[in-house]
């Protein structure tokens, strides 16, 4: 005969209980880092804002020791032009200095131009008499 086949009828495979651990030690340690991170951000980004100051000004020094006159802009070719205007396109510093050469060999031209006018007029008004 044969045997009776037993029937496992379950429940007896249960789930596991896996406990709730929150790593709070790790969310409070990742907090602080975070805090320390933006508090070193102001710190860098004052730096750099300090510093572009200060390069802006020594810029604006630079050119103003160093302007270009009227007639050597007027003398050189298009390529020696570039060459008389220093600095560069990129940093604070060369902005400033190409900025301020600009904007006083401009006040200079549009001076000169503006006497060169006055200096035509008293001419025409006088030999009209």
């Amino acid at each position: 005969m044969s045997r009776e086949r037993k029937i496992f009828k379950g429940n007896l495979v249960r789930g596991v209980n896996i406990p709730n651990i929150g790593f709070e030690n790790f969310r409070v340690s990742s907090s602080g880092f975070d805090n320390l991170s933006r508090r070193l951000d102001i710190i860098k980004n004052f730096a750099v804002d300090q510093g572009e100051r200060i390069a802006i000004e020594e810029g604006k020094e630079y050119a103003a020791e160093n302007p270009i006159s009227i007639q050597q802009y007027l003398d050189a070719n298009p390529k020696e032009r570039e060459k008389l205007v220093k600095g560069d396109k990129i940093t604070s510093y060369g902005r400033a200095i190409r900025a301020a050469q600009i904007s006083m060999l401009s006040t200079n031209i549009a001076i000169d131009a503006d006497k060169k006018m006055q200096d035509f007029k008293i001419v025409a008004v006088s030999s009209d008499m």
